[in-house]
C-alpha cells in the first residue's frame, strides 16, 4: 500500500501497463483520493485500449482497524456499477460516478475532508 501523495510517474506507468496488458474487460483500481484525479487523467491520455471499463475508487477516510471508513461502501458500489457502464475510465466515490479530472477534486481545509465535487452518471 502506498499513500497516493507518493505515487510517481513510474507508478502510474506501471498501472497503465498492467491495465493495457490485462485480459479483463472490467478493472477496478483502489487508489488514494489525494491524487486519484491525476491517475484518471494519466490513464485517459495514455491508455491504448478502448474496450475496457476501468473504475478507480478509494475512500475519504482510510481503512484502519475498526475505525469507520467509506472505503468498503465505495468498493462495493464500484463493483455493482462497473457492470452497468460502457467502456471508459471512471472514478466512483460516495455513490457518484465521475468522468472528468476537473470534477475529481477533494477540497482540503486544515487537513480534513470538507467536500467532494462530482456529477452523477
Amino acid at each position: 500500500m502506498k499513500d497516493s501523495r507518493d505515487i510517481t510517474r513510474a507508478d502510474r506507468a506501471l498501472i497503465l501497463r498492467t491495465v493495457d496488458n490485462s485480459s479483463c474487460n472490467k478493472v477496478i483500481i483502489t487508489h488514494g483520493t489525494y491524487t486519484i484525479g491525476q491517475t484518471l487523467d494519466y490513464l485517459q491520455k495514455n491508455l491504448k485500449r478502448n474496450d475496457q471499463t476501468i473504475m478507480l475508487t478509494g475512500s475519504m477516510l482510510p481503512i484502519s482497524g475498526f475505525a469507520p471508513s467509506d472505503g468498503p461502501f465505495n468498493l462495493g458500489y464500484a463493483i455493482a456499477k462497473i457492470e452497468q457502464l460502457p467502456a471508459g475510465i471512471y472514478v466512483c466515490m460516495n455513490a457518484n460516478i465521475l468522468l472528468e479530472k476537473k470534477i475529481v477534486v477533494k477540497k482540503i481545509s486544515k487537513s480534513k475532508h470538507t467536500e467532494f465535487f462530482g456529477e452523477n452518471k
